[in-house]
């Protein structure tokens, strides 16, 4: 921290949170943030002020002085909001459903998002994104982290990679973003093919009538997962848009080999142990590539989930923390100058 102090010539940051994660604010003490909530009174007092999940407010704010002079102001997008921009729809969490993204709303947007002084970006998918949409902006790439409590936990596991378990864990309402749509579709022909298999869906959900399905288990939110990860031997994770998710850090470090959309972050770590298992969501490769799995060798699976496993150890709280307090130095340097 007083390195970044230093080099930054003691320059003050404010971090907004709106969700409170426990990852940003781990992040956010590492580079000496004071971290208040969006609720709260702004004070002009910061030279840099990081606002996560929005980009209208902190330009606003600039533009119209009441962050004072020559501030900074920076996004931290860890959410499906660059997706949906992209894509032109939007979860409508009082109907829960997907609805269309106005072209007037989609300039709006675009127009702020130009105007920001930098952006941290989880996952490599945002920063495509962010990239799309406005090429002359600072971005800089956030990786997710297994928190301290859990890390030594989930090491220690002994997944049942006998078992034709999948793992899903995610919390509602946003069905769409999460990809629970086309994860029961799938499952619902995987199976037929695999008469005994099981699907454990961890997390707060509204259960939809269409989502009763034979052999799908909705557990909600769970505050120990380890006997859960102990009876499986497969993670799923089919989001869209999703930034970085931490559930399939989790997992992999559990030994469940964990089968990602190539629309979520996390994709760049399943990436490292085996990339066959990022898929289109497309239901037919989704189910060939979980009933090839399940009818792989033992020893296959074993090699897999141990494979995975190294992978998901990187991913330590201490080794990231480290290196987006570095990261962040240099480039909270870049916007200052």
């Amino acid at each position: 921290m007083m390195e970044l102090e230093s080099s930054m010539e003691n320059k003050k940051i404010l971090y907004i949170y709106d969700g409170g994660h426990p990852l940003f604010e781990s992040l956010m003490k590492s580079i000496g943030a004071k971290i208040i909530s969006n609720k709260e009174i702004i004070s002009k007092d910061y030279d840099i002020y990081i606002f996560e999940g929005s980009y209208i407010r902190p330009v606003i704010l600039k533009k119209i002085g009441k962050l004072g002079i020559g501030k900074k102001v920076v996004s931290w997008i860890s959410d499906p909001r660059l997706y949906y921009l992209d894509q032109r729809k939007s979860f409508n969490f009082s109907k829960e459903k997907i609805v269309k993204y106005p072209l007037f709303k989609k300039t709006f947007m675009i127009y702020f998002l130009r105007r920001l002084d930098g952006v941290f970006c989880m996952g490599d998918l945002i920063v495509t994104l962010m990239k799309k949409y406005s090429e002359n902006v600072p971005v800089m790439k956030v990786s997710g982290f297994i928190s301290n409590k859990r890390f030594s936990d989930l090491e220690k596991i002994k997944p049942n990679l006998e078992s034709h378990n999948l793992l899903f864990i995610g919390n509602g309402p946003d069905y769409y973003c999460k990809g629970i749509d086309i994860l029961i579709e799938s499952f619902k022909t995987i199976k037929e093919n695999i008469k005994d298999a099981k699907l454990y869906i961890i997390g707060n959900w509204d259960i939809r009538k269409e989502w009763v399905v034979e052999g799908v288990y909705f557990l909600g939110f769970q505050k120990n997962l380890i006997e859960i990860f102990r009876e499986c031997s497969l993670g799923i994770h089919l989001a869209r848009g999703e930034a970085f998710g931490i559930n399939v850090l989790e997992m992999m470090l559990a030994g469940l080999p964990t089968i990602t959309s190539e629309l979520t972050g996390s994709k760049e770590v399943v990436n490292k142990f085996d990339p066959d298992f990022i898929l289109e969501l497309d239901k037919k490769k989704i189910v060939e590539k979980v009933v090839a799995y399940f009818n792989s060798s033992l020893e296959k699976r074993v090699y897999i989930s141990n494979k995975s496993r190294s992978v998901a150890k990187n991913y330590s709280e201490k080794k990231i923390t480290e290196q987006f307090r570095n990261d962040a130095e240099s480039f909270l340097k870049k916007i200052y100058n």
